[in-house]
C-alpha cells in the first residue's frame, strides 16, 4: 500500500510526500507530511482487513515541537492550528478512495487519538526530528520575517516616490527614509542568505 499515491490519489493533494514518521507498528500509524512549504500531521486511525482510515490536518513547527517534547497531547496537536481535518478512507479490495473534509466538531470521536495521551518519549528519542523540526521552525520563522521587511520596504519605497518636497521639509526627512530602506534591504539579503 503506498500512502502517498493514495494521498495524492484522493484529489486532496497535489505532489504530497511522507516526511517523518512518528510511531509505526507494521504501517505509519502517526507521520508527518509535506506539500511544498505546508506541514500536516497524520494519523491511521483504523485499519481493518478491507479499509484503512486516516485523519489529516495542517499543523505548524511550533505545535510539532511541543508534541515532541511531550508538552501537548497527541490529541491537543491534532486538533489545534486549523478546525479542518481531512478524513481519507481507502478501500483495499476495490481500490477505491473516499474522502470527506470535517470540522473539529464534526468528526467521528473515535477516529481521534486517545484524549490525555502524550508521545511519551524516551530520553532522546525525538533528538533528530527536534534538530529538523526547530531549523524549519527557524527558517518559517525568518521567511515570515521577511515578507514583513519586504512589505515595509514597498511602503517606504512607495512613500518616498510619492512625498512631494515642500518648502518646511528638511533633507534629513528624505535620508531617514532612504537610511531604512537600506537597512530593510540589508536585513532581506541577510534572511536570503540564511534561509539557503
Amino acid at each position: 500500500m503506498n500512502i502517498e499515491k493514495i494521498f495524492n490519489e484522493s484529489g486532496l493533494f497535489k505532489n504530497i510526500k511522507i516526511d517523518t514518521i512518528l510511531f509505526e507498528e507494521r504501517y505509519p500509524v502517526l507521520f508527518t507530511c509535506l506539500e511544498g512549504d505546508r506541514v500536516y500531521l497524520v494519523i491511521c486511525s483504523e485499519v481493518t482487513a478491507t479499509k484503512v482510515v486516516w485523519i489529516c490536518t495542517e499543523t505548524n513547527y511550533d505545535i510539532l515541537i511541543q508534541l515532541l517534547k511531550d508538552e501537548m497531547t497527541i490529541r491537543d496537536a491534532f486538533l489545534g492550528y486549523t478546525d479542518e481535518k481531512k478524513v481519507i478512507e481507502y478501500f483495499g479490495p476495490n481500490h477505491s478512495i473516499s474522502i470527506n473534509i470535517v470540522t473539529e466538531n464534526s468528526i467521528n470521536k473515535k477516529l481521534l487519538p486517545t484524549a490525555g495521551q502524550y508521545m511519551d518519549a524516551e530520553i532522546g528519542e525525538f533528538d533528530d526530528e527536534l534538530k529538523i523540526f526547530e531549523k524549519r521552525n527557524k527558517s518559517y520563522n525568518l521567511f515570515l520575517n521577511l515578507s514583513f521587511y519586504l512589505q515595509k520596504i514597498e511602503i517606504l519605497k512607495s512613500f518616498s516616490v510619492v512625498h512631494e518636497f515642500k518648502k518646511n521639509d528638511t533633507l534629513d526627512e528624505f535620508k531617514s527614509i532612504d537610511e531604512n530602506c537600506k537597512t530593510l534591504n540589508n536585513t532581506k539579503e541577510f534572511i536570503k542568505t540564511y534561509i539557503n
